[in-house]
This record gives C-alpha cells, structure tokens and sequence, in this order.
C-alpha cells in the first residue's frame, strides 16, 4: 500500500512517526474494511494516496511527510452527506455518488444565480469588471454557506455533547441507584433492600404515628409546661395501645401472618389511633371557657342579626363552629408550647402545686374509651365519653386544690357539668 509514497516512507526516519502513520492507516482500512473485502479496500487506500500525491504536485513538493499523509494523504476529501462516499464513489456499489451529483448541480446552480444577477446589476460593464464583481460576490455567498454550515455542525457537535452528557449523567443515576437497592436492611439485615426493608418501613412508620398520637393526647391532657407530665402522658399512650392490640397481633401471628402483615396492621392501628386522639383531644378542648366563650359569641352575633334567619338553627351551628376553631387553635397553641418545653427543658412544677397528673387523666378517658371494647372490634371513641372524662379530671383537680387549701370543694358548676 505505501509503494506508491515509496519516497515519503523513506523520509521517515523515526519508528515513532512510522507507528502513527501506521495506525492512521489501519483506522482508514477499518473504515473501507466495512464497506468492501479488505484487498480492495487496501486498492482504494493506495488510489487514494497516489491521487492525492499526484493532485499535490509530486513527492518533492511535499516539505512535512509525516504531516501530510496525516492530514491530506490518507483522509478522504470529501463533502458529501452519504457515509459511503469516497471522493465521489461509492464503496457498496463503486459508481458515480448522486449525492454528489445533487451537490455539484446546487454549486454549479449557484455560479449561474451569482452570474445572472451580476449580469442584471451591470448590463453596461466589461466582461472583466463584471468577473471580478462576479467572484467576489461568489465568495460572499459562499462564505456565509460555509458559516451556515459551520454553525449547524457546532449545534449539532453541542447537541451530541449534551446527549453524551445525559446519557453519562444517567448511568451515573443507574449506578447510584443499583448501588443503594443492594445495600441490605439497617435493622434486620436482610440484603437488596436499598436500606430499610418493608417490614422495618412499616415498623418505623408505626413508631412516628405513636409518637404523633402521644403528642396530640399531651396536647389536650399534660400541663404543656412540665416536661415529666408531658412524657407521662406520652408513655400512657403507648402503654394503653400495646395492652389494648398485643392480643390481636398475636392472634396474627399464630394465624400464620409473616412479619410485614403484623407491622401493616400495626401501622394501621396506629393510624387509627393517631384520629381517634386527635377526636378525643378536641372534644376536649371544645368545652374549655376559651371555647365557650367563642360559641357565645358567634351565637350571639347570629341572633343581632335576627331579622335574616327564620330559626335559630344558623345561630346554634355558628356556636358549633366557632367551638370547633377555638378546639383547633387550643390544640395547635398547647401543642406549640409543647414542644418549646421539651426543648426548653424546663423545670417542672413542684408536686405541692402539680394538679392531676395528665398520665391520670388518660388513664381515667381511656378506662371508658375501651371498657366495652372486644378484642376483635374497636369501638370509636365518643365525645361523650371523653367530655366525661374531662369533668372527671376537672373535679378531681377541684378536689385536691380544696383539699389543700382547707375549704370545701364546690359544686361544678352547670358550665362544667354540661356534657
């Protein structure tokens, strides 16, 4: 093959360059080796060389040998879109390339639009005025075809970068993502759990449920501002549901249901613990003097306006709902206060004056919320109920602040006693 750059080779004196001239070779007969069985595509490589040599002028006009068959030897000069073409030939088929032809005819109509349109600008000019005006403005409509294309093949070498980019940026996603499904549980250890199993899942979602129902009873029952009775308030809570549910999860469990059921069923329990609290909680709250205060209120706004409503029932549902709003922001306030506390760390109040502890309390609401309760059918806990276990604890803290101070404990009064 290089017979025919037989004094370029001899030039060569460093096996460096000889090796690089080599491998550009080797990467042309590769490209002509998928086209045509590789005699001939060593044929055509050596045509081309002794084309181009000749097209050059002769190895003695060549000054840089290495350079030369790198740049302008070996590479196919070419300008065509079609992946076959070689200088105008195709490699399948060794004719004429039409998209070549299709170029040629686009230049040559080019040349004549330039000519026809100098020709018209200057009908009374000299053949060699009308030429040099003719090529200047063939290589201004040339040049900006040229820039055209450069910017399309910048846009387009942009474009392949930035899908080169994404498809890298994605198996890094896949990597990354492969990588943490295969790490095993952090609790149980079991493998190809990206971390946290389903059981483990449901286990902590469990854990936060409990933790956001003993919030909300401390919320209604603790005095917001010790930190022990808050926690005693939150411990009951646990306490009242591990008893009530243990018998059901075991029963579950000797029925053969596996590890993720019972952890379901637990979340779900919890769940239904968290609204039944959160009932309970402004049930509560809703019979406080802040709450009464505010349905009298929006009742007695009502009735001011008595000459709009035939009946009283618009007045006694703004009283309800006004007692509802009053229930939410105690318990948003109180719950608020809650936390600060615990962050806080304050000191809790002395025992001498502590009233009823807010454990007491739940103990006292939840002995009535589940003493008709079956194992296998949860009753939900009524307004009544949990009314009544207010006035409980509010009598009974009426009872131990009388106590201390010697007088008689009063009569609630019909306010309180109302359920």
């Amino acid at each position: 093959m290089f017979e025919v750059v037989a004094p370029l080779w001899a030039r060569l004196e460093r096996s460096g360059a000889r090796h690089r001239i080599l491998t550009a070779a080797r990467r042309e007969l590769a490209t002509l080796t998928a086209w045509m069985p590789h005699p001939k595509a060593a044929e055509w490589l050596a045509d081309r060389l002794m084309r181009h040599l000749t097209t050059q002028g002769g190895p003695e006009t060549v000054c840089d040998p290495v350079g030369w068959l790198l740049k302008r030897g070996l590479p196919a000069r070419t300008g065509c879109s079609d992946v076959r073409c070689i200088e105008g030939i195709r490699m399948d088929t060794g004719q004429d390339c039409p998209s070549c032809a299709y170029l040629v005819a686009d230049r040559r109509a080019l040349r004549k639009s330039v000519a026809e349109q100098v020709g018209a600008e200057m009908p009374q000019a000299s053949a060699a005025d009308r030429k040099a005006v003719y090529e200047q403005r063939l290589c201004e409509v040339t040049a900006r075809q040229q820039a055209e294309i450069r910017s399309r093949h910048q846009a387009a070498a942009k474009l392949q970068e930035r899908q080169h980019a994404a498809a890298r940026e994605r198996a890094r996603g896949a990597a990354t993502v492969q990588e943490r499904q295969a790490q095993p549980c952090a609790g149980c250890g079991v493998p190809g759990t990206a971390g946290e199993c389903r059981t483990c899942a449901e286990h902590h979602a469990a854990e936060q449920l409990l933790e956001m129902a003993g919030t909300t009873a401390a919320g209604a029952w603790a005095d917001v501002t010790d930190p022990q009775d808050i926690e005693a308030v939150r411990v009951r809570v646990r306490e009242t549901f591990d008893s009530e549910f243990a018998g059901q999860l075991a029963v579950l469990k000797d029925r053969g249901a596996t590890d993720t059921m019972v952890a379901s069923f637990t979340r779900l329990l919890a769940e239904s613990a968290v609204g039944d609290y959160r009932r309970s909680a402004l049930a509560i709250l809703a019979r406080t003097p802040q709450a009464d205060a505010e349905a009298r209120q929006a009742s007695a706004a009502c009735l001011r306006a008595a000459h709009q409503y035939d009946t009283q029932a618009e007045a006694r549902q703004a009283a309800a709902e006004a007692r509802s709003r009053t229930a939410e922001h105690l318990l948003r306030q109180r719950t608020a206060t809650l936390h600060q506390t615990l962050q806080e760390g304050q000191r809790p109040v002395p025992e001498t004056d502590r009233p009823q502890g807010g454990a007491d309390r739940v103990r006292e609401v939840s002995d009535v919320w589940f003493a008709d309760r079956s194992a296998d059918e949860r009753q939900v806990k009524t307004r009544e109920n949990a009314c009544a276990g207010y006035q409980r604890a509010l009598a009974a803290h009426h009872a131990a602040k009388y106590q201390r101070t010697g007088c008689r404990s009063p009569e609630p009064s019909r306010q309180e006693s109302a359920v």
